[in-house]
């Protein structure tokens, strides 16, 4: 990561898994204190949470508990809730809902920042030429027609 210009994070569904966390965490630091040569992050789609707080960045706890139990929008953050809850994962398990509605507000926060310093795109378009359908970066560009193995 240090040696990359940008980070992508297949987000599907807006999961990211205990890795992604600790990985976004890093990069975050990484290029808010000029570290390598990191500069931006893509996420392919939006963060877990991201919505939630982006339509009420004032969201109340009690508010968040109450929707996240009878809303239906809210299905992703309780199906990611419960399955780290109930993890034996000592190291990414949430032990109450204040837990997980304080992680998602931090990690909104830090998505924010980096997107105000137009460190962090949601999104893979601007990454594509649309008239080539190629991947651009300041050294490589990998093209549909190209082969590579990963």
């Amino acid at each position: 990561m240090d040696k990359s210009d940008i980070y992508v994070i297949s987000n599907p569904n807006s999961y990211e898994g205990y890795m992604v966390s600790i990985e976004f965490g890093y990069a975050t630091y990484s290029i808010l204190h000029s570290l390598g040569s990191l500069r931006k992050i893509y996420f392919t789609n939006t963060p877990l949470g991201y919505d939630k707080f982006n339509s009420n960045l004032d969201l109340p706890f009690d508010t968040f508990l109450e929707n996240l139990y009878n809303n239906p929008h809210y299905q992703n953050e309780l199906n990611f809730l419960k399955k780290h809850r109930d993890s034996k994962d000592p190291y990414f398990k949430y032990t109450c809902e204040r837990d997980f509605y304080d992680d998602l507000k931090d990690m909104y926060g830090k998505v924010l920042l980096l997107q105000s310093r137009g460190n962090l795109i949601i999104g893979l378009e601007s990454l594509l030429d649309k008239n080539k359908n190629t991947i651009q970066s300041s050294q490589y560009s990998i093209s549909d027609d190209d082969e590579y193995e990963l």
